[in-house]
């Protein structure tokens, strides 16, 4: 049974190709420091022959130190740049003759990551699994 997790592999695999200057993990490494991509299975849903399945892919940007004003802007130039170059590789790709297709459902706002002077935007991906049994 495809699940989840299997999703976000293909989802990573996908990631790490069409976008070399990104780093794509499972969990963030190194806050308020460089860009990455997170990418989080989310939720399964449906019987064994037709789910859906969720996954999420967090995009972290660190924010700006603002000299003048001694505080910390969001760096939304870079933040939207990042989400674009994501969502473009993810709307081609195609998964032929798995059963599996998937859609870019929601392009969640940035939120600040609490304790970090960083903000995140959410992808989220929508892979409709269609099972043949043999």
């Amino acid at each position: 049974m495809i699940t989840s997790e299997d999703i976000a592999i293909n989802v990573r695999t996908v990631l790490v190709e069409s976008c070399p200057n990104l780093t794509v993990s499972w969990q963030r490494h190194d806050y308020e420091k460089t860009n990455e991509v997170v990418i989080v299975p989310h939720i399964a849903m449906g019987e064994a022959s037709i789910r859906t399945v969720v996954v999420k892919v967090n995009i972290h940007v660190p924010d700006i130190y603002d000299a003048c004003s001694n505080c910390y802007e969001k760096d939304l130039a870079t933040l939207n740049t990042l989400k674009k170059q994501v969502t473009e590789a993810l709307k081609r790709h195609v998964l032929i003759g798995t059963g599996i297709n998937w859609r870019i459902t929601s392009l969640d706002p940035p939120i600040k990551e609490p304790d970090h002077n960083e903000h995140f935007a959410s992808v989220n991906i929508e892979a409709y699994i269609r099972e043949r049994s043999i």
